[in-house]
């Protein structure tokens, strides 16, 4: 891998010599870190303009390169020659190595490459469409009902080769859907072909089809302002706090590390792997499962009678109006931590919660995926006494 770097007033831009020229992964990798992140903050600037005042400078991580060890990826396979890259708008954009990616998950895809390759297995024989790759996890998605033929056919070849493909620890997996295309998985025809159940990170287990921020020191940043804001140490006693898709709880390991106990955690996720590890990794938590929309009934009770404080990181999307009601009417938290990956939506959220009451205090952006176009915003609300 060829890396130059640019000098350009006093910022690095940085140019990987082997990433095709429209490869959609890295909008930003021309730019300098100066650049990239002023586009960035003018986008948030521009999008939150309502709350222009409250708004601090960009946190940027130092790592910019070599930070994903969390991907998904387009395969493809020309004359029995195996390749993996990105895909978009119906073309394929083949890769050798990528300067985003750890050197490990670069590792691992040359080396399942190699095997592919070595077997001389065309696509239409094996139709693997996509790898995914969580951590030392690797889960292979192919385009087809489960087929005792197929692996009859492929699995002495993997066997043979295991000891290429196990290095770090890694687990493989098979994953069968017939429909894979924009949505990659579905719950179902999921097989184990060697390793364990789950992976490690920060001392949290979690699964091969769990989500995990891919820059965790960035997060880790997030979290920490959000915890000090919480200042859980000078808080009542009664206080709870909802965390609203809490995925595995890397949160609320910052709950829990900067004062607040176990038993005063609710936690709301909607994918049953990582509420599964969860209630592992927090066993006094108390969790629900399902959308925060379906679980109002359960969250009512449980925060009545106690002061509230809310976390929220929900997908682009956003929340929905019936979330956006039920926090500002009926849960009505003093404080409320948003983590968002859209300001767009981000924006019309928090319109609909200032008009129920409460108030913007800071918005702080985080370049959260370095050399994409991407912004992530952590904003501080609370309910004023009245």
């Amino acid at each position: 891998m060829e890396v130059a770097a640019e000098e350009s007033s006093s910022t690095l831009a940085v140019t990987i010599s082997f990433c095709p020229y429209r490869c959609p992964g890295c909008a930003h990798r021309y730019l300098t870190e100066a650049a990239s992140l002023a586009q960035k903050e003018d986008f948030t600037r521009h999008c939150l303009a309502k709350w222009e005042d409250k708004i601090r400078p960009i946190t940027a991580p130092v790592q910019r390169t070599a930070y994903r060890d969390k991907v998904c990826l387009n395969v493809q396979e020309v004359n029995k020659l195996w390749q993996w890259g990105m895909a978009a708008r119906k073309e394929f954009y083949p890769l050798s190595d990528c300067p985003l990616q750890t050197p490990a998950v670069n590792h691992l895809l040359q080396q399942t490459m190699a095997v592919l390759n070595d077997a001389k297995i065309a696509q239409d024989e094996f139709p693997l469409k996509f790898i995914l790759i969580n951590g030392p996890q690797m889960v292979w998605v192919i385009k087809s009902k489960p087929q005792q033929a197929m692996s009859d056919k492929v699995l002495p070849i993997l066997r043979a080769q295991q000891d290429k493909l196990s290095s770090a620890r890694t687990s493989l997996w098979w994953h069968w859907n017939e429909c894979c295309g924009r949505r990659v998985t579905t719950k179902k025809t999921w097989q184990k072909i060697w390793g364990a159940d789950f992976a490690w990170a920060n001392g949290l287990r979690f699964g091969p089809m769990c989500f995990r921020q891919v820059h965790p020191t960035i997060y880790a940043a997030a979290l920490q302002k959000a915890a000090n804001y919480f200042a859980f140490t000078s808080s009542p006693s009664s206080l709870c706090l909802v965390d609203l898709f809490c995925g595995i709880g890397t949160s609320l390991s910052f709950w829990v590390k900067y004062g607040l106990a176990e038993e005063n955690i609710l936690g709301v996720e909607l994918n049953g792997e990582a509420i599964k590890f969860a209630a592992e990794n927090f066993p006094h938590v108390t969790f629900l499962r399902g959308t925060p929309e379906q679980r109002i009934p359960q969250i009512i009770p449980w925060v009545e009678q106690r002061e509230v404080y809310l976390f929220v990181n929900p997908p682009r999307l956003g929340l929905t109006t019936e979330l956006r009601d039920f926090i500002g009417l009926n849960l009505r938290p003093q404080k409320i931590v948003y983590l968002s990956c859209s300001p767009g939506t981000l924006k019309r959220d928090l319109l609909d919660l200032t008009s129920l009451g409460l108030v913007v205090e800071e918005i702080f952006p985080f370049d959260f995926f370095p050399q994409t176009k991407h912004v992530e915003n952590l904003v501080l609300l609370n309910r004023p006494a009245h």
